[in-house]
């Protein structure tokens, strides 16, 4: 049982320091609809892993050691002021509308069509 108490703990820790942080940044870079499902993913999972890390290295400097709660809090902090961007973005400046979609161009005529002869 305690093998697999822990298993769920490295699988939701991985989970939290790997992806999540860089799946809020990935809103705050890019809008619903700019980037595919696919593109968001792997954006996620780099920007996680350059960010965390550079995080934890500059919050060493100033006299905070890396501990599991100090990670802890500061991956939540990081998404917190990505989240707190994104919210600022949206009330800022609006989403642009939708531009129209363009008329559909008409099919091109037929070929015409050889004339038959009658032979008598």
């Amino acid at each position: 049982m305690e093998t697999a108490l822990q298993m769920i703990q490295m699988i939701t820790g991985a989970v939290y320091v790997l992806f999540l942080p860089g799946l809020v940044l990935s809103f705050l870079f890019f809008r619903r609809g700019t980037i595919d499902l696919i593109e968001r993913l792997a954006l996620s999972f780099a920007l996680s892993i350059a960010v965390v890390p550079l995080v934890a290295f500059y919050l060493s400097l100033i006299g905070i050691k890396i501990s599991p709660v100090a990670v802890l809090l500061e991956v939540a902090g990081v998404m917190a002021l990505a989240g707190l961007g994104i919210l600022l973005r949206r009330r800022l400046r609006p989403a642009a509308p939708p531009e129209p979609a363009p008329p559909p161009t008409p099919a091109p005529p037929p070929p015409p069509r050889p004339k038959k002869r009658l032979h008598l």
